[in-house]
């Protein structure tokens, strides 16, 4: 199933939104190696379109390699940092608000408020200290969804993944 998170993550038609908190006293520069969290969210079933586990794995393998692109080092034995991410699917409502116009389209046109349902969907990746489990950085990315599956679905992907993770702290 190609049509996927890509949308949440990729689409053209509207921005990815990218923020980062993270903990101000850490040392980023002692952190080299890092794992996955062993308890990783699982598919909610909500949104299967876009939440499911081929892009659960396109989001895992994007987050390895730009890990490794920012200098860590992927290591099983006691890596200073685990990773995990969460998807957050979400059906908002914005209303329209047509009755400011001086003008009608047809003799009975009801100028009124008007709902928009829309889907807003967010990435967000936790880096966590291992020996502390103390959650040292928090990258998110938002983004309005689109009904239209794009093309290249995991460099679409991978794309966002580096807009969230280049606001790590990078130690140089």
């Amino acid at each position: 199933m190609i049509v996927s998170m890509a949308l949440l993550l990729g689409s053209c038609t509207s921005k990815l939104y990218v923020d980062a908190v993270y903990d101000e006293s850490a040392d980023f520069s002692v952190f080299n190696t890092y794992d996955w969290a062993l308890d990783q969210e699982p598919v909610k079933g909500d949104f299967p379109e876009f939440d499911n586990k081929e892009n659960r794995q396109r989001l895992q393998n994007a987050i390895d390699k730009e890990m490794q692109a920012i200098g860590f080092v992927k290591s099983t034995q006691s890596p200073d940092i685990l990773v995990d991410f969460h998807v957050s699917i979400d059906e908002k409502v914005a209303y329209i608000d047509h009755s400011n116009y001086d003008f009608e389209y047809w003799e009975d046109y009801n100028p009124d408020v008007r709902p928009h349902v829309y889907k807003e969907g967010s990435l967000i990746i936790h880096l966590v200290e291992n020996k502390t489990e103390k959650l040292v950085w928090e990258g998110i990315g938002d983004k309005t969804l689109n009904n239209v599956p794009p093309k290249n679905v995991e460099e679409r992907m991978a794309k966002a993944v580096r807009s969230i993770l280049a606001k790590y702290p990078i130690k140089k």
